[in-house]
């Protein structure tokens, strides 16, 4: 009985696929100017103001005391800038919604110089009548948001305001006449933004808050009827919290909720337990250098909420992915080049489908938008054989597109350096599983992953091609091995999982190898002399 077998081993293919991720599914075309004259701009926003079934782009801009609109003629192709007011002191936040029942938008300001919450009177096709004023008395106003707060069917109107350090809301009559201010806090010190959501699950507009001098950002529980409970605390560890905002992060059906905080550099958030009982912070960054602002929104449409923000001083505009529960990936940056970036929100300015970014930055008096793209797919599948011999080396490949760069990695063997490049050498081991995959990272930084996987088993013959007189013995073995025949060659013992346990150079004809310290199970010895390679099969027992 003969324990030879042939140089390449017959490889008997049990599982061969492929398998393809993308590691990043969209990208974002570089920075389309909407406008570069809005003075200090410090807000932005968008929604259907011409009634034109495009979504149009709404701007504040602190340094001119403007509120504008710029109409969007479809695709994104965005008109000359419209002002609603130019005599909004300081204005720092806008909003748009139907406010008289009419339902057209109308449109909403906070402007922290002359203490207004204003708003005004959208006649259908985009045409704003005159400056109403909710408050004169929002002593700095920051923030303004609206909500139906009373369960009337009606949209009450929010503000928040740093120099008097109020929450406050307004009633609506449903005409967009509003009541006196009605204080929600008054101990939110310098109150920077607010919102309201349902927090505690039971059908009522509850309030949220961030203010920037106490670091905190906490929540008010309505009882229904606009009547509000005492300052709940989520944290007070925001260091200068100036956004807040609300949604579900982690996909448990209830209202997690945001921050982004100045002094730390960071976008947090904090878990509901639907009640309205938040965990602690968990950070999505703390490299949002002076973070102004937060957002989410489903951006590369996998059905979980993403995350979006605006950080000031190193002019970023970025996203964070969420798998599904609440755990971000890293910064992907939208842009670097809105200076001073102050604002950030998202809708779908082109009418794809997908949701676009928009930004207000506020020491380059910018407003503009990026398109968000899906990043196609240019490899599908490896070119190369599926079922090598052990030992073996194998060419693989995969299309080229120019622009983009491979990296090769490998299971079960040995690749050979690619720089970069489509194609690879892979010089598979001894038999088992074995796995190939390539990243393509293109142009636009898109990434994707294709993967081929293997299982080979050697099969042993009755003779050696390249030394017929080769032999070992005993074979199985105790541990005490002898070859004859071996003059003048390199011998390499294998485990099963491929890996060299021990390597001798032989000069005689006869050669004894000790592997007595070695686990029971099937080795294989490669025999490298002058006239090739033989692979031989060796049991230790």
């Amino acid at each position: 009985m003969t324990n030879k077998i042939k140089l390449s081993l017959v490889a008997t293919l049990l599982l061969a696929f492929t398998t393809k991720t993308s590691a990043q599914t969209i990208y974002f075309e570089s920075q389309a100017i909407v406008s570069s004259n809005s003075v200090s701009a410090n807000s932005v926003y968008a929604s259907d103001l011409n009634g034109n079934g495009n979504i149009n782009v709404l701007s504040a801009s602190r340094g001119d005391d403007k509120v504008a609109w710029y109409p969007n003629y479809g695709s994104g192709n965005l008109g000359s800038k419209q002002v609603i007011a130019s005599n909004a002191g300081g204005v720092r936040s806008i909003y748009a919604i139907d406010l008289n029942g009419d339902g057209y938008s109308d449109v909403l300001s906070a402007s922290f110089d002359d203490d207004k919450i204003s708003w005004y009177q959208n006649d259908s096709t985009g045409k704003f009548g005159a400056e109403k004023i909710i408050s004169p008395s929002a002593d700095g106003a920051n923030s303004v948001y609206a909500a139906d707060i009373d369960g009337d069917g009606h949209v009450d109107v929010l503000s928040a305001s740093s120099n008097d350090d109020k929450i406050a809301w307004y009633q609506n009559d449903s005409t967009g006449k509003f009541g006196a201010e009605q204080i929600i806090s008054s101990n939110a010190d310098k109150a920077a933004s607010v919102y309201a959501i349902d927090l505690d699950g039971d059908g009522d507009m509850d309030v949220l808050s961030a203010s920037s001098k106490d670091d905190k950002v906490a929540w008010y529980q309505n009882d229904g009827t606009g009547k509000f409970g005492t300052e709940k605390i989520i944290s007070s560890n925001a260091d200068k919290a100036y956004s807040v905002y609300a949604a579900d992060l982690d996909g448990d059906g209830d209202m997690d909720v945001l921050s982004a905080s100045s002094g730390d550099n960071k976008i947090a958030w904090y878990q509901n337990d639907s009640t309205g009982n938040f965990g602690t912070e968990k950070i999505i960054s703390s490299n949002a250098n002076g973070a102004y602002s937060v957002y989410a929104v489903d951006l590369d449409k996998d059905g979980d909420m993403d995350v979006l923000s605006a950080s000031f001083f190193d002019d970023k505009i970025a996203w964070y992915e969420n798998d599904g529960l609440g755990k971000f990936g890293p910064e992907q940056i939208i842009s670097s080049d809105a200076d001073g970036a102050y604002s950030v929100y998202a809708a779908d300015i082109d009418n794809d489908g997908d949701m676009d970014v928009l930004s207000a930055s506020f020491l380059d008096n910018k407003v503009a938008w990026y398109e968000n793209k899906k990043c196609a797919v240019s490899i599908s599948e490896i070119n190369g054989s599926s079922s090598p011999g052990a030992y073996e080396t194998v060419n693989y490949t995969v299309t080229n597109t120019t622009g983009s760069t491979y990296q090769w990695v490998g299971q079960g063997g040995a690749t050979a350096s690619s720089n970069g490049k489509n194609t690879v050498d892979m010089r598979w081991n001894i038999a088992g599983i074995g796995k190939l995959c390539v990243t393509e990272t293109d142009v636009n930084d898109c990434q994707t992953e294709v993967c081929l996987q293997i299982k080979i088993v050697a099969v042993s013959t009755n003779e050696s091609q390249s030394n017929r007189k080769l032999n070992i013995f005993p074979n199985p073995s105790k541990g005490i091995v002898n070859l004859q025949e071996v003059t003048n060659a390199s011998i390499e013992t294998i485990n099963i999982a491929g890996e060299t346990i021990k390597k001798i150079i032989s000069t005689t004809n006869n050669t004894k190898m000790d592997l007595s310290q070695e686990p029971k199970g099937i080795y294989f010895v490669k025999v490298t002399t002058a006239n090739g390679v033989t692979t031989l099969k060796l049991i230790l027992e």
